[in-house]
């Protein structure tokens, strides 16, 4: 009798599994809308989005070689943003003397790490623009997935298409 109880609940909750996973693979198609950019803000269908990483969904979308590089490239930028303080930070932990140049080598380390996080974010950010542009361009016209290819051997020009 307890066999059959246990059985039932386990039945019950494949039941309940697998209606969940059904229900959570249903797919929607979207419009894609084009992205704005204000400064370091960044709007997409003119609603303000909250991280430049809401975008990597549309953006990924198009499967478009450039702009998946740029969105990669804007992941890398931000890890090392954060690894630039590391230094820092493991020279506070060493347990360097409290001497006046110790003092001096941990503030050097410190405004090394804040160019560099200054740095790593523009950079970053100018890769997130230079995808945004290439996305915009995809979405507005379909001639744009085109490349221009200007071969060496002769004169003219040529269409790759991607398709």
């Amino acid at each position: 009798m307890v066999y059959q109880k246990l059985v039932l609940l386990f039945v019950w909750f494949g039941l309940m599994m697998t209606t969940q996973q059904a229900l959570a693979q249903s797919y929607k198609t979207m419009e894609l809308k084009p992205i704005q950019v204000q400064g370091w803000k960044y709007f997409y269908d003119f609603k303000r989005v909250n991280s430049p990483y809401a975008l990597v969904i549309p953006m990924q979308s198009l499967e478009d070689e450039e702009i998946n590089r740029r969105l990669n490239s804007y992941n890398t930028l931000q890890t090392l943003r954060g690894l630039g303080y590391l230094a820092s930070v493991l020279y506070l932990i060493s347990g360097a003397s409290s001497s006046q140049s110790a003092d001096e080598t941990f503030l050097i380390l410190f405004g090394a790490a804040i160019v560099a996080d200054l740095s790593f974010t523009i950079i970053a950010h100018h890769q997130m623009r230079l995808a945004i542009d290439k996305y915009n361009l995809s979405i507005i016209s379909p001639q744009a997935r085109t490349k221009a290819v200007y071969p060496q051997s002769s004169l003219g020009l040529r269409f790759l298409y991607k398709f």
